[in-house]
C-alpha cells in the first residue's frame, strides 16, 4: 500500500512539474539537492544521511538526479526525499561537459528549469562539478534566490578538461555559501577557483558509528568470502578507479605476501573499469591467490569487522568516509597524505601516513601493522575514540544545520 501511495505522489509531482503548474508550499525550508545519481559512493551516501537527518518539522527535502537513480534510491525515499530524475545520458564521478554533449545539456538544462520554477526551493543545494554548473545556470533561470554547492573533492579533473573548469569559473562568484568537507578541499578550491575563503565553511562528513560496532561475526564474513579464519586480512574499499590507487596496493601486496603469506588483500567496490588489469597485474606478481576482489556490496560495516587493517591509497581524496568507517570499527589504517586524509587519521596514533604512488611506502607501513600487533590494536581504539568525538552523525547534522541557518539569514 505504501508503495503504491508512493508511485501515485510521484506520478502527481511529475504531472505538475511538466505541465508548469507550481507545487503548494508547506511552511517549511524546503531543499532541493541536485547529484547526479543514487549510486553507491561516499558522496551518495552522505546525501541520503543528510536527507534523513534534517528535522522533518523544519525541512522538506528534494533530491533532483541528472542522470537516474541507482542502488540508494529506496534509502532515499525511506528517508523521507522526493526523488526526480532529468534522464541525462549515465555519468560517473565529475561528471562530464564537451562540446558534442551541449544539445543534450540544454534539454536537460531546460528540464531542470521547469522543475525548479515548480519547487521553488527555499535553497538548491548542488554537488559533484557538472550538477553545480548546470545546477547555478537552472537556478538562475527559475528565479532561485539562494543557491550554494558542495565541493566533494580535490580539483584535479580540472586539468584533464577545459571547458567544465572554465564553466565553473562563471558559475563560483554566485553562490550564496560554499560547503567544503574538509580543510584540504578549502584550501584547494581557494588555489584553484574563484571563490573567496569569506564564503567557504567546512562541514566534515559524520556516520553512525553504533552501525559499525556490532557487525556480523567475523569468521562468517571471511568464510563467506573463501579466506581462513586465521588470516591476515587488509582490506580497501572504493570503487576500482585508477585515481583510488589499486594498482600501487597490489605492488605493495607483493612484498607483503612474500614476507607473510598468511595475508590476503580483498578489494570491495565497484569495477569501472580496471579490474581485468588489476587482475593481470596480481597474476603477473604470482599473487593472484592472496588478492580477491569481493565487488560492490552492501554489507561494508561486516566486511570491516572481519578486517585486519584497512588501506587507503588515493592519489587524491576530499575526505574519506571509509577512513571514517574504519576507525569506527575499530581498525587501524595505512593513507597516503592527501586532500583530507590528515585530517581523519592521526598520523602515529590513528594509523600511518604514507606518500601517494609509493608502493614500497604502503608496504613498510602495512608490514609494520602486521609485525606489531598490539600496536595495531592501539592505532584502532585511538581511531574509533576519535570518530566518536569528531566525526559522530549528530556532528555533521549540526553543522549543516548552522550552514542552513546562515544560508536562510541571506
Amino acid at each position: 500500500m505504501l508503495q503504491f501511495l508512493s508511485l501515485v505522489i510521484d506520478a502527481s509531482r511529475k504531472y505538475y512539474i511538466f505541465t508548469g503548474k507550481r507545487l503548494s508550499m508547506s511552511g517549511k525550508i524546503r531543499i532541493a539537492y541536485f547529484i547526479t545519481s543514487l549510486e553507491v559512493g561516499g558522496s551518495e551516501r552522505q546525501l541520503v544521511a543528510l536527507a534523513g537527518g534534517l528535522p522533518g518539522e523544519r525541512f522538506e527535502t528534494h533530491i533532483i538526479c541528472l542522470s537516474g537513480y541507482g542502488a540508494l534510491e529506496n534509502e532515499a525515499r525511506a528517508a523521507g526525499a522526493a526523488l526526480y530524475d532529468l534522464r541525462y545520458p549515465r555519468l560517473r564521478g565529475a561528471g562530464s561537459i564537451r562540446w558534442r554533449n551541449v544539445p543534450s545539456a540544454a534539454c536537460t538544462l531546460w528540464r531542470l528549469v521547469r522543475l525548479l520554477h515548480a519547487l521553488r526551493p527555499d535553497i538548491l543545494h548542488t554537488m559533484i562539478p557538472v550538477c553545480n554548473v548546470l545546477g547555478m545556470a537552472g537556478g538562475k533561470l527559475a528565479g532561485i534566490r539562494r543557491i550554494v554547492c558542495t565541493k566533494l573533492a580535490l580539483g584535479a579533473y580540472r586539468d584533464k578538461c577545459r571547458l567544465l573548469p572554465y564553466l565553473e569559473d562563471i558559475a563560483d562568484p554566485h553562490y550564496t555559501l560554499v560547503h567544503c568537507k574538509s580543510r584540504g578541499i578549502l584550501e584547494d578550491v581557494a588555489v584553484r577557483e574563484p571563490i573567496p575563503r569569506g564564503r567557504m565553511r567546512i562541514v566534515y562528513n559524520g556516520l553512525r558509528t553504533d552501525k559499525f560496532q556490532h557487525t556480523a561475526d567475523a569468521g562468517s564474513v571471511r568464510a563467506g568470502l573463501g579466506l581462513r579464519p586465521d588470516a591476515r586480512v587488509i582490506g580497501m574499499v572504493a570503487n576500482l578507479i585508477p585515481y583510488k590507487g589499486h594498482a600501487e596496493v597490489v605492488s605493495a601486496a607483493k612484498i607483503i605476501v612474500d614476507e607473510f603469506p598468511d595475508a590476503v588483500f580483498i578489494f570491495v567496490g565497484r569495477d569501472d573499469g580496471i579490474g581485468a588489469a588489476l587482475r593481470e597485474q596480481a597474476d603477473k606478481l604470482g599473487i593472484g591467490r592472496s588478492v580477491v576482489f569481493a565487488g560492490e556490496r552492501r554489507d561494508v560495516a561486516d566486511l570491516l569487522g572481519a578486517m585486519d587493517l584497512l588501506v587507503c591509497a588515493s592519489h587524491e581524496e576530499g575526505f574519506s568516509n571509509v577512513l571514517l568507517e574504519s576507525m569506527a570499527s575499530g581498525l587501524p589504517v595505512v593513507a597516503t597524505r592527501v586532500g583530507g586524509n590528515p585530517e581523519a587519521v592521526e598520523d602515529g596514533v590513528t594509523g600511518v601516513l604514507v606518500e601517494p604512488r609509493q608502493p614500497r611506502q604502503l608496504a613498510d607501513a602495512i608490514a609494520r601493522m602486521l609485525r606489531d600487533q598490539a600496536m595495531a590494536r592501539r592505532m584502532g581504539a585511538k581511531g574509533r575514540e576519535r570518530v566518536n568525538e569528531l566525526f559522530s552523525y549528530e556532528s555533521m547534522i549540526k553543522g549543516m544545520l548552522t550552514f542552513y541557518d546562515e544560508v536562510m539569514k541571506t
